[in-house]
């Protein structure tokens, strides 16, 4: 590959983006951990208000990995090989977490008399370890789990479409559908499509990008309209 070809496919500023994301997860987990005091003027109190919103980094990295995988499916020979590559990003490194959690729980839990707030049983257990929690009604093990379900049942119908995508129309809307129920079913879901548009036309947008050259200043004013309008209770 090409020193130009890598520059193009490096993309910096994702990479800034994503440890924008991080951040701001990270102190919105610290902020309502409870560790801080309360607010006590109105400038903390507005403080507090827009550090809740830093929670909608999860719905950016939606966003980022619509652009990415769109990418990342151009560079694999085949879907069989990206598929293997994105359960390789994760399982090795959720299962070992996901059993060191349930044994965690499991001590604690023995130690301090309370039962356990979360325990999959021999039905659920499997389910759970595979992240299918909330698309199937089985207990999670950790409460953040979803995105990675969400993110898992992405790269199927990205992977199911890319393959498809020289084939009749019907066959393509058929593979569609899933993915458009999912949508309906888990809305927060509809964040990975604006990545996925950006990615498809990429080059029209690098030549305009005159157009879109402020265009990062739509984050703050969704970060603003998301807290203001309740739109995650409406989702």
């Amino acid at each position: 590959m090409s020193s130009s070809s890598r520059r193009v496919d490096h993309h910096a500023g994702i990479h800034g983006l994503r440890g924008a994301c991080v951040v701001a997860i990270f102190v919105y987990h610290v902020v309502n951990s409870g560790l801080l005091p309360s607010a006590s003027t109105p400038t903390s109190a507005l403080g507090l208000w827009l550090a809740h919103g830093l929670r909608y980094g999860v719905e950016v990295f939606f966003m980022i990995s619509g652009f990415v995988i769109v990418h990342s499916l151009r560079r694999h020979a085949n879907v069989a090989l990206f598929m293997r590559d994105r359960v390789l990003r994760i399982f090795p490194l959720w299962l070992p977490l996901a059993c060191a959690l349930l044994a965690g729980a499991a001590v604690w839990s023995h130690v301090s008399g309370t039962p356990m707030r979360t325990r999959p049983d021999a039905l659920t257990l499997i389910p759970s370890l595979l992240i299918l929690e909330p698309v199937l009604p089985v207990r999670n093990i950790h409460p953040a789990q979803w995105s990675l379900c969400y993110e898992l049942f992405f790269y199927v119908f990205a992977a199911a479409l890319w393959l498809v995508r020289g084939r009749a129309n019907w066959v393509r809307v058929l593979c569609l559908l899933p993915a458009l129920a999912f949508v309906v079913l888990f809305p927060r879901s509809l964040f990975f499509v604006p990545g996925v548009l950006a990615a498809l036309y990429e080059p029209w947008l690098r030549d305009r990008a005159a157009w879109i050259r402020w265009g990062w200043l739509g984050l703050p004013v969704a970060w603003w309209a998301w807290l203001s309008t309740g739109a995650e209770n409406a989702a």
